[in-house]
């Protein structure tokens, strides 16, 4: 199993388009304001998230929030990184507008409608881009659900030390992971919540998630590219981590 971390999550005010194996957007209401991320979904060098291995679908020592049928994977197929379909300008209004403080849907929903922005929400948000439109590139940010939202680090760290092969298992782990545990206290950092979260994720694990575990040739990949993986992909905010994901996958 990878090494456990904390994956950047965070409160949303909107979410634009869930990324599932359908692949489809939306639009949330219900704002909830941002915080600085840190607590939930996946497993890697410490940072701010979490994630691992091990139970039973369903077992008790998941605190009853672990929901197999919520379950999702994506359907991407490609691993690219510097596509050059975000400005570094678009990335962070892209913050501003729909995961940042004070968020509104009308102010999210503007960006992402605007056609000068198409391209770089496609990137962000898991769109098919390239190949005209057949192939979907892993995106920047993993869903729980409605309310919470990921940086999808795995994809950033795997491009970072040039296992690209490695990408696909990782990010749909912690995509089955995030989403078969989106009923957990995902917000909080306390550590009887992380406790229940971790037992929530290895639930999953050992049941909805199991035909996504990562080789060990990828997480000793991982381990041996730690200090490489931690200066381009993490960070000591949710902000900070998404930035520096979002321009490396959709920039220049």
């Amino acid at each position: 199993m990878s090494p456990k971390t904390v994956l950047s999550l965070v409160p949303i005010a909107i979410v634009v388009g869930l990324a599932s194996a359908a692949g489809c957007s939306s639009t949330a209401a219900t704002p909830a304001p941002a915080d600085g991320g840190s607590a939930a979904a996946d497993a890697r060098p410490a940072d701010t998230g979490v994630r691992d291995t091990g139970v039973t679908s369903n077992d008790s020592g998941a605190g009853g929030c672990y929901d197999a049928s919520k379950a999702t994977k994506l359907a991407a197929t490609s691993a690219k990184s510097k596509q050059n379909l975000c400005t570094g300008t678009q990335i962070g209004n892209f913050y501003t507008s729909c995961l940042g403080p004070g968020v509104t849907e009308a102010g999210c929903k503007a960006f992402i409608e605007a056609s000068a922005n198409n391209a770089c929400v496609s990137c962000l948000e898991g769109a098919p881009v390239g190949d005209a439109g057949t192939t979907a590139n892993f995106p920047v940010l993993l869903h729980a659900n409605e309310k919470f939202t990921a940086v999808n680090t795995d994809l950033c760290a795997y491009l970072t030390i040039a296992k690209p092969e490695c990408v696909a298992n990782a990010v749909n782990l912690s995509q089955c992971r995030l989403s078969a545990c989106g009923a957990c206290p995902l917000g909080s950092s306390a550590p009887a919540d992380q406790s229940l979260i971790l037992a929530c994720q290895d639930a999953a694990d050992a049941d909805v998630c199991k035909d996504t575990m990562e080789t060990k040739a990828c997480t000793d990949a991982f381990t041996a590219g730690k200090a490489a993986i931690t200066s381009a992909c993490l960070g000591g905010t949710f902000q900070d981590v998404y930035t520096k994901v979002a321009t490396l996958i959709c920039g220049p």
